[in-house]
């Protein structure tokens, strides 16, 4: 399975290894990037871990009516996109694109115009995604670190979560940064840190 950044690929990827843990009967999963390593005694970083069943960097970010902190977060997951860039080659894009934009069928998003316009494009990292504005998954979301530590009750609500939370985090830009997030911190009975 190819891993696009910024897609979906990464979050389907981490529940799938969250699955597997608790298959195995793991009761912590710490999650890294390939650049971090941890410095401390194993046994004391597990005794810190078990104190809490989320160690994560999370902050709010967009409540349920669809009310966002940033506008940059609110074009990001105030619609619901269609990624252009894993479809055809990025010169086809760039044309599409342009000829769309000049047609007036969809606008370039920006802090001027945003509330005024249904469809709207988003680049990131050289990728092009359309969007339709929506009022957001109908829950609070927030935004972190992909990077945290979870234990074994976590694990269970992050790899069976709501289908309309999966099908909409499908459909945004960046996903891996509120996912994962956004089931957590919606979940009662959970403890955090961090």
């Amino acid at each position: 399975l190819p891993i696009y950044w910024g897609g979906f690929e990464l979050v389907a990827l981490q529940l799938e290894m969250l699955g597997s843990a608790l298959s195995l009967g793991y009761n912590y999963a710490v999650l890294l990037s390939g650049q971090d390593y941890p410095l401390r005694n194993v046994a004391k970083l597990e005794d810190e871990l078990s104190q809490y069943d989320v160690w994560a960097s999370v902050q709010p970010e967009m409540n349920e009516e669809g009310d966002c902190t940033s506008l940059e977060k609110r074009a990001r997951y105030g619609s619901q996109w269609l990624r252009l860039t894993k479809s055809l080659p990025p010169k086809w894009l760039r044309g599409i694109d342009r000829v769309a934009r000049n047609l007036r069928i969809i606008r370039v998003s920006n802090k001027e115009d945003w509330p005024g316009h249904l469809l709207t494009t988003f680049y990131q990292r050289d990728q092009l995604w359309w969007g339709l504005r929506s009022k957001g998954p109908g829950v609070s979301l927030y935004w972190g670190s992909q990077w945290m530590s979870l234990s074994r009750a976590a694990m269970d609500v992050v790899v069976s979560p709501p289908r309309s939370l999966i099908s909409y985090f499908s459909r945004v830009p960046i996903p891996d940064e509120v996912c994962l997030q956004t089931i957590l911190y919606n979940t009662n009975g959970l403890t955090f840190a961090g």
